[in-house]
């Protein structure tokens, strides 16, 4: 590979390092810097007591300007040989040796002359005219371009399909969580917080795949400004005149052929969480078991609160028919008490052995009213317990579906 430009070296030792042009009225420091002098006076003007050096940072107590007199006899040599080498480009001729560039060497990767051609530099180099060359370079430029350009399509469309399937995320999504606010509606108000947890699990699941996409499309949109600036470096390169489109584009071309695209990722949309209840074999047999002992209603379809009957409430006319029967039982003892011709005649034992009897009798007798209630009372307090019990059960299920490790407490 040839050396560097001796005049863009030349042009960059006559530059200021302040203002990046070529120095006026050049000065030097006491650290042996050069500047401009009015850049070094506008850099230096706020500063009272410490005079920095802008490249090296050396500090100085006082402003030591030393006009270089020779360095400004090089800037003008510096910028006659710039004009020059500006010419020598327009007029597309040799630096070197002023002659027409018409051939391109393969080895250097840029244009020369006749001359340079058979220059001991180039003697053994492989040398085409330059028409050839850079027809040869514009057809590797038009396949690397449309390969560049199929992928290009092939990434917006990987794109396109990656955002439908967001929306459709989004809205089955939407459904699920709809079917999950039915489900739930017909729970206890026990479920309503593990309905809360339910739903924010989702929310969540959504949230991290959502989150993955963004992050996938994210990579997609750098990967899709890639290609495109090296769609318009490559473009830009096509344009260039015949020798500028000739340097370096060997390089170019095995630069951008060695670029690699990461593989697109795809983002599986499927929900880890299932939102249907169902029940584990092992809670089945133990529902089934509590309902044959507890004698269900409707099972579990109607509110639970019916599922258990009431004695006062679920057969009223057996309980009346049994309280009619203990008064008519009353009222008859009383009539034969009082009909009976010789009731004041009896003995004390008499007495006595009537009450035992009497006391004998009742105890056979049925509930009175006071007594059955506070049966029924107990009979209700036991109903609640079963309902509490079989309301846990039944609260395992959902739970069950967020935490499968409840089910080993069945």
């Amino acid at each position: 590979m040839a050396a560097a430009n001796p005049a863009e070296s030349l042009r960059d030792e006559a530059s200021c390092s302040i203002c990046l042009d070529y120095f006026i009225d050049p000065v030097t420091i006491d650290c042996g810097h050069n500047f401009c002098r009015s850049c070094i006076t506008q850099t230096w003007e706020r500063s009272e007591t410490d005079f920095p050096c802008p490249q090296c940072r050396k500090t100085f107590q006082q402003k030591n300007l030393r006009p270089n007199r020779q360095l400004a006899n090089m800037v003008e040599i510096a910028k006659k040989l710039s004009e020059c080498s500006v010419r020598l480009k327009e007029e597309n001729l040799c630096e070197k040796h002023e002659e027409k560039l018409k051939l391109f060497c393969e080895d250097d990767q840029r244009a020369i002359c006749v001359v340079c051609d058979r220059s001991r530099d180039h003697r053994s180099h492989t040398v085409t005219p330059i028409e050839e060359a850079v027809q040869e370079y514009k057809e590797k430029l038009k396949i690397h371009l449309e390969t560049l350009r199929k992928d290009l399509e092939d990434l917006l469309k990987f794109k396109s399909t990656e955002e439908k399937k967001a929306e459709e995320l989004k809205s089955e999504t939407e459904i699920r969580r709809q079917k999950a606010e039915y489900e739930f509606a017909e729970l206890h108000q026990l479920l309503d917080k593990e309905k809360q947890i339910f739903l924010l699990s989702l929310e969540e699941e959504e949230k991290k795949i959502l989150q993955r996409m963004r992050e996938n499309m994210t990579q997609l949109e750098q990967q899709s400004f890639a290609l495109k600036q090296l769609i318009s470096e490559i473009e830009e390169k096509s344009q260039q005149p015949a020798n500028e489109l000739l340097k370096d584009v060997k390089d170019a071309l095995s630069r951008w052929q060695k670029m690699k695209f990461l593989e697109q990722e795809v983002v599986s949309t499927d929900l880890k969480m299932g939102l249907e209840l169902s029940y584990p074999q092992q809670l089945k047999t133990l529902i089934t078991k509590f309902r044959g002992q507890a004698t269900f209603m409707n099972g579990l379809s109607p509110p639970i609160k019916n599922m258990f009957e009431n004695p006062v409430i679920d057969r009223p006319t057996k309980i009346k028919a049994k309280e009619n029967q203990e008064k008519q039982r009353n009222e008859d003892q009383k009539h034969r008490l009082l009909n009976e011709p010789n009731h004041l005649l009896e003995t004390r034992g008499r007495k006595r052995e009537r009450k035992r009897g009497r006391y004998s009798q009742e105890r056979a007798r049925p509930l009175g009213p006071r007594r059955l209630a506070i049966n029924v009372d107990r009979l209700d307090t036991l109903n609640m317990i079963a309902f509490t019990a079989f309301a846990i059960l039944d609260l395992w299920v959902p739970l069950s579906v967020l935490n499968p490790s409840l089910l080993l407490l069945c």
